[in-house]
């Protein structure tokens, strides 16, 4: 594990107590807190057996999290007798994204799943006015292009979006009317610095500001935290909720 930096070694159920609190709290289901258990071991597992140490938050657990976590120790996510690539995020925009969309490569069981209790009230339709100048110089130093303070109105149109609803091409018009295209990802990581929350998002200008409205929270691949919880109040169990978000898969 990656802790502040600084690669350290504990056992799993420590490591585990404290990422599942991390990541979700006592306050979520029973069943929810031990599906992200299982997936945080196995992305923890898979970091490993690359040579890497998986970067995670930690948070002391509270005593529901220990138990739902005892509950589940050792249990991972298989697929093709090795364990599995099991990234996660806060909340999806409606659909999960194939991990091809946002990463590249291509894993099968990281493909889009409908989750329906995305995104929830907190994650949808968020808005985050921004700066012409703060745009402007995200995408300046990302392209090496200079814009037109005249028309900000031009620098940005969304040219292709995912079925999942994310930005998959943003065009990108400079001073001279030249023609340049980032991904969304590159709008939320790159020029605003996460600045919204997801790349599931729309942009206008207002005539004073750049205005997104962004819908989920995260990347989008793999398990929906909020989804997770969803399900588990809905009666399912961590296994369900796991094969669900992770199809083709085995908990074991």
């Amino acid at each position: 594990m990656k802790v502040n930096g600084t690669v350290q070694e504990m056992d799993a159920y420590t490591a585990l107590c404290r990422v599942v609190e991390a990541e979700m709290g006592g306050s979520f289901h029973t069943e929810a807190l031990k599906a992200q258990a299982v997936a945080a071991y196995s992305y923890i597992l898979y970091e490993n057996n690359r040579g890497a140490a998986a970067s995670l938050p930690m948070r002391e657990p509270t005593q529901k999290t220990k138990d739902a976590v005892a509950a589940v120790l050792g249990q991972a996510i298989y697929f093709g007798g090795s364990v599995a690539f099991t990234p996660y995020h806060a909340s999806s925009a409606g659909w999960t994204n194939p991990s091809s969309e946002v990463w590249g490569g291509s894993y099968s069981y990281l493909k889009r799943v409908e989750s329906i209790h995305d995104p929830s009230s907190a994650n949808k339709d968020v808005t985050a006015v921004f700066s012409m100048s703060r745009v402007k110089s995200g995408l300046e130093n990302l392209l090496g292009i200079t814009l037109d303070e005249a028309d900000p109105a031009r620098w940005l149109e969304v040219t292709a979006v995912s079925d999942s609803g994310y930005v998959l091409s943003v065009k990108v018009t400079d001073a001279s009317g030249g023609s340049h295209t980032v991904t969304g990802r590159q709008v939320r990581e790159a020029v605003l610095a996460y600045g919204i929350r997801s790349h599931a998002f729309t942009v206008s200008w207002n005539g004073e500001a750049f205005v997104f409205v962004t819908n989920g929270y995260g990347h989008g691949v793999g398990m929906s935290q909020t989804g997770a919880e969803g399900y588990a109040q809905d009666g399912w169990s961590y296994q369900q909720i796991l094969n669900h978000y992770y199809p083709g898969t085995t908990v074991r």
